[in-house]
């Protein structure tokens, strides 16, 4: 960009102190050129000046002649050659630039983590079939051979004969099937005697740490309160057959004739 015309004249706004603006709204890196974002332009402009600190002079839009647009003026920002005030130490600005990373930091999102989806049982026709026994497979036996018009005393058509074949093979392994499942019911009696076992040594393992704490607040509660009141006493209930329901009706209504009587002017008048 060609070199302009700079003025020496300082900008007629007050002298703009770093400590009202953000940290990281300016540098001043001791091996880097001192800079600060211009509060009127907002653009990024060098400190300049040994003894008195300004910005450097600059425009508003900062474009060279080549690069404005017909009728466009580059026109000087209100900021240029202000008065800076460096009110803020080095190690104060890098502390507050530090703190100023970390709350960034600990405001970013973490991780998402995607909801597991509920498995969704399966449909009926999704779901294994049993396993097969002797009596089922003598019940799909007897259903076929009722519906069938092939099978009769006789004779037996192929699917007759091979579930007569399966209703064979099934009670001849039926011994080693009720045998298999009174060891899986055995193992799982088992299993649950051992959780049971595990479930009570975990409460005595318990009780045997709060014991002694139990015990020292059933002593201090036997124990009398030093200047206590006694027990609260109610009124007496009576022991005769009457309704107190009515007894305290009519001693209600008593009272209430007595001070009627009481507060009346004929007997003031009277007296």
């Amino acid at each position: 960009m060609p070199a302009r015309t700079r003025t020496k004249r300082r900008s007629s706004l007050p002298p703009l102190k770093l400590s009202t603006l953000l940290p990281s709204h300016y540098n001043l890196r001791p091996d880097e050129v001192n800079t600060v974002a211009c509060p009127d332009c907002q653009t990024w402009q060098r400190i300049m000046g040994d003894k008195t600190k300004t910005i450097r002079d600059h425009y508003s839009t900062d474009l060279s002649g080549a690069e404005l647009g017909a009728g466009q003026r580059d026109t000087r920002c209100p900021s240029a050659r202000r008065i800076v005030e460096i009110d803020v130490t080095i190690a104060q600005w890098a502390q507050q630039v530090e703190e100023g990373s970390t709350q960034v930091a600990a405001r970013r999102p973490t991780k998402v983590l995607r909801k597991v989806p509920t498995p969704k049982p399966a449909a009926l026709h999704q779901l294994a079939p049993a396993a097969p026994t002797a009596d089922s497979a003598r019940r799909a036996s007897e259903a076929h051979r009722a519906r069938c018009a092939e099978c009769s005393g006789t004779e037996t058509c192929p699917t007759g004969l091979r579930l007569e074949g399966d209703v064979r093979v099934l009670r001849y392994r039926e011994p080693q099937r009720v045998a298999a499942q009174a060891r899986a019911e055995q193992e799982q009696r088992r299993a649950e005697r051992r959780r049971a076992g595990q479930e009570s040594g975990r409460r005595r393992a318990e009780w045997a740490g709060v014991r002694l704490r139990v015990l020292a607040a059933d002593i201090l509660r036997e124990l009398p309160l030093g200047g206590a009141v006694g027990p609260i006493r109610g009124v007496e209930v009576p022991a005769d057959h009457e309704d107190t329901r009515e007894v305290s009706r009519a001693r209600a209504e008593a009272r209430t004739e007595q001070a009627i009587r009481a507060a009346s002017p004929v007997r003031c008048e009277a007296a």
